[in-house]
């Protein structure tokens, strides 16, 4: 063979002209996308109905974890990924429920009115809704009446959740200061425990004292016998006793007031009718 066509030959292809092979092996990769990233929100609600679902079906304290991942079609790993764990997801689903009164509720349609009330009228129209609003919530209802029968992971988140609303109950009054009082946050505790009780008793047994807590009727009753005992802790103090006429002089003259049992203590007492004796 010629000098001249073995150089020729001897020559590298271009590298457009190389084969697919060795274009594909040489061509940089890219790492694929997770499955479950590509739709994270359809696998959280996946995994937020399937334990709505559950909750209706077997109740709280018998939803486990391997239930849920099970009924959603997930792998139990997205589960604590997406949530932490049981009690993130059953917090998650409560703050996505309609399961605790909202502001709206509890405030009327009209803020800046409810801003103008007193601290005792915000108490008690507050309590007063909150009543109502819980009453119309069955399935919370449900969920604090097995509180007081069992315990579950399920059932101490939905129970932190309640927590922290009840702290954040002080953004409705619109002077924090009067919330603060040692005789407010011992009255809302009262308060808030007293309608938790009584709306259980309207489901289970309603018959109360007097009243029956399955009619409205009765339930108007209750909001008066709020807004008597908010008016009664909460309301203007009571005027102090009348002071004596020497006392009053006493304390002008800047000297303590003897007490009444003292006074005239010491001194001689005649017998009724007797004279006094000149010397």
């Amino acid at each position: 063979m010629p000098r001249e066509q073995r150089s020729i030959q001897a020559r590298p292809r271009p590298a457009t002209q190389r084969s697919p092979a060795t274009r594909a092996a040489r061509a940089p990769t890219t790492r694929a996308t997770p499955r479950w990233s590509r739709d994270r929100d359809g696998k959280k609600r996946a995994l937020l109905q399937a334990f709505d679902r559950l909750l209706q079906e077997r109740g709280a304290h018998r939803v486990g974890v391997n239930a849920v991942v099970e009924r959603a079609g997930v792998g139990k790993a997205l589960l604590y990924h997406y949530f932490g764990g049981l009690d993130g997801l059953a917090a998650e689903w409560a703050r996505n429920q309609d399961f605790l009164p909202g502001d709206t509720e509890l405030m009327g349609g009209d803020p800046q009115a409810f801003a103008r009330l007193s601290t005792r009228q915000q108490l008690t129209r507050n309590y007063q809704r909150y009543a109502r609003a819980l009453r119309s919530r069955p399935r919370t209802l449900e969920f604090l009446l097995a509180e007081l029968l069992t315990r579950s992971d399920v059932l101490s988140a939905l129970e932190n959740v309640r927590t922290d609303y009840g702290k954040t109950l002080a953004r409705y009054f619109s002077r924090p200061e009067d919330y603060r009082r040692d005789d407010v946050i011992a009255l809302q505790v009262i308060l808030y425990a007293a309608i938790n009780y009584l709306c259980l008793r309207s489901r289970t047994s309603p018959r109360y004292f007097h009243l029956r807590l399955d009619r409205e009727a009765d339930w108007e009753k209750i909001d008066g016998m709020f807004a008597l005992t908010v008016d009664r802790v909460l309301g203007r103090r009571r005027p102090s006793p009348p002071v004596h006429e020497d006392a009053r002089d006493g304390q002008a003259a800047g000297h303590a007031p003897r007490p009444a049992e003292s006074r005239g203590r010491g001194r001689r007492t005649r017998p009724p009718g007797a004279s006094r004796r000149r010397i």
